[in-house]
C-alpha cells in the first residue's frame, strides 16, 4: 500500500467523519480444492461511512454467471485462444473521489502519532463507492483500447481491429478472455499489463478456476469443460450432507410446499432454530421467507440429489454441428402454487448442444460479434401461446396479457424468432417444472 500511496498520515480535520478499518483473512483454492494462497486484506467498515459526505454512487455491475458460460462457449466454438488474468489489488487502482479519513489499522499504528488519522487516497476494499470507482475506471480503460460493451451485459467487452478479434468477460477482478490468434492474445494481455498490475492465471494440471468453476480445455478437440464439483463438495460439507445417501430426483415425488408448512407450533419453531435453511438455499437459489420442517427436509433432499451430480460438467464442443445456433424450449405449469394460484414459467436455451442456459421468464435480446445472427427457434407445447405469437387471431381473449409480452410477435414478424409447437412429451423443460407425481 505504501508504493501505491493509498494513505497519507495527517491530523484529523475538524467536523470530518473517520471510518473504521478491519482486517480480513481468507484462502485461495486451485481447481482441485487445494489451498494455494493465504490472504490478509485491510478493508473499511462500510457502515461507518456517511452518505453524501464519504460517498455518493455505489452501484457496479458484475458479469452474470450465464455470461461467463456464454463466453466460454464462444471461445470454444470460434476456436479462440483462451486466456485468464487477475487484477492485483483491484480497488486500489482507482482514485478516491471523496475526502475520506480512516483510523490507523491495528498493528500498523505509527509510534508517537497515535492521534493522527489516514487520508484515504485510493478506494479501499469495503468502501461503499469502491466497486463503482473501479468499474468506472476499468470501463474507460477498455474504451480507450478500442473495446465495445455488450448491450446484453456491460461486463462483456469485445473488439475487432485489423481482422483480429478479442472477447473478454470481467467479474470485478477476474477476466476470462479469448483472442483470434496468439499474437492478439499477447497484445490484449500486454495492454492490460501496461495499465494495471495483473497476474496471468496458469492452470494446475491444465485446469483453471474462474468464479469457483474449474475450466479445462481438450488440447486435441478444443472443447472447453466447466465443472463446479469443488464448490458443490464444499457446500455439502458445510451443511453436514457429505455422507448422505444420494437421491435420484431433485425433489420427493408429489411434494407440495405451502405456506401452511411454515412453523405453527413451538416444536417446529425450535426444530428450525438451528437449521441453516437460508444459507443452504442461498447456495442454490432464493425462495422461502419463513421455512418450516417440511421445507428443510425438501432442501435436504435437493442437496442429496446434488451429491449424485458431482461428476456432471458442461462441455462446449467446437465440433458440434449446431455451432453457436440458439434454440429454446418453453413451458408453463398449471397454477402450481396453491397459495397464490400463480403459474411458473420456464425457458431453457440450448447452445452448442448443451441444455444449460436456464431462464425464468427468460428471452434472447440483441446480437454480438461472433454470436449467431440466424433466427432463434423457440419450442412450446401450448397452442394458444404459439398462435398468439404469430398473429392477432383471438386477441380479444388476451387483453389481460401485459403489452410487453406481445413484443415476441414483433420478433417473429421480423424473422428473429420462430415459435414452433411440439408435443408435451417432446418438451425437455416439462420435467423441470414440477416434481414427479
Amino acid at each position: 500500500m505504501d508504493h501505491r500511496e493509498v494513505f497519507t498520515l495527517t491530523d484529523q480535520p475538524p467536523s470530518k467523519n473517520v471510518i473504521m478499518p478491519l482486517w480480513t483473512f481468507g484462502f485461495k483454492y486451485d481447481a482441485e480444492g487445494e489451498i494455494t494462497k493465504q490472504k490478509a486484506r485491510l478493508v473499511a467498515k462500510e457502515y461507518t461511512q456517511i452518505p453524501g459526505l464519504d460517498f455518493d454512487q455505489t452501484y457496479a455491475s458484475v458479469a452474470r454467471l450465464k455470461s461467463m458460460r456464454m463466453t466460454a462457449a464462444v471461445i470454444a466454438c470460434k476456436c479462440l485462444s483462451p486466456w485468464q488474468i487477475d487484477y492485483v489489488a483491484t480497488y486500489l487502482n482507482s482514485d478516491n473521489k471523496f475526502e475520506v479519513y480512516m483510523e490507523q489499522p491495528w498493528l500498523f499504528v505509527v509510534w508517537g502519532k497515535e492521534h493522527m488519522v489516514l487520508r484515504v487516497n485510493k478506494t479501499v476494499y469495503g468502501m461503499m463507492q469502491g466497486a463503482y470507482n473501479w468499474e468506472d475506471k476499468l470501463s474507460r480503460t477498455y474504451k480507450g483500447l478500442g473495446y465495445y460493451q455488450s448491450h446484453a451485459d456491460p461486463c462483456i467487452q469485445h473488439r475487432l481491429i485489423d481482422g483480429q478479434y478479442t472477447l473478454t468477460c470481467t467479474y470485478t477482478d477476474d477476466v476470462l478472455g479469448g483472442s483470434s490468434s496468439i499474437q492478439e492474445k499477447e497484445k490484449a494481455i500486454g495492454e492490460m499489463e501496461e495499465c494495471y498490475k495483473v497476474k496471468r492465471i496458469e492452470g494446475t494440471g491444465g485446469a483453471k478456476v474462474i468464479l469457483g468453476m474449474a475450466m479445462t480445455q481438450d488440447d486435441k478437440t478444443g472443447a472447453i469443460t466447466l465443472s463446479q464439483r469443488i464448490f458443490t463438495e464444499c457446500m455439502l460439507e458445510c451443511f453436514g450432507m457429505s455422507d448422505c445417501n444420494m437421491k435420484s430426483t431433485p425433489l420427493p415425488c408429489g411434494i407440495k410446499l405451502l405456506e401452511l408448512n411454515t412453523p405453527r407450533t413451538e416444536d417446529n419453531t425450535l426444530f428450525m432454530k438451528d437449521k441453516p435453511y437460508r444459507e443452504a438455499l442461498g447456495c442454490i437459489m432464493w425462495l422461502q421467507a419463513n421455512p418450516g420442517p417440511t421445507h428443510w427436509k425438501a432442501l435436504q433432499h435437493v442437496l442429496a440429489y446434488v451429491k449424485g451430480t458431482l461428476h456432471y460438467k458442461i462441455t462446449y464442443d467446437p465440433n458440434s454441428p449446431d455451432g453457436l445456433n440458439v434454440s429454446g424450449h418453453s413451458d408453463l405449469d398449471n397454477a402450481s402454487d396453491p397459495d397464490t394460484m400463480c403459474s411458473t414459467s420456464h425457458m431453457e436455451l440450448e447452445v452448442t448442444g448443451n441444455h444449460r442456459f436456464l431462464y425464468n421468464r427468460g428471452g434472447v435480446h440483441g446480437t454480438e460479434p461472433c454470436l449467431p445472427t440466424s433466427s432463434v427457434d423457440i419450442y412450446g407445447d401450448n397452442k394458444g401461446s404459439v398462435d398468439l405469437a404469430k398473429n392477432v387471431k383471438g386477441i380479444t381473449k388476451a387483453k389481460h396479457i401485459h403489452m410487453k409480452h406481445h413484443y415476441i410477435r414483433e420478433q417473429v414478424n421480423e424473422g428473429d424468432v420462430e415459435v414452433i409447437r411440439i408435443p408435451t412429451e417432446s418438451n425437455v423443460t416439462d420435467i423441470l417444472m414440477k416434481p414427479l407425481p
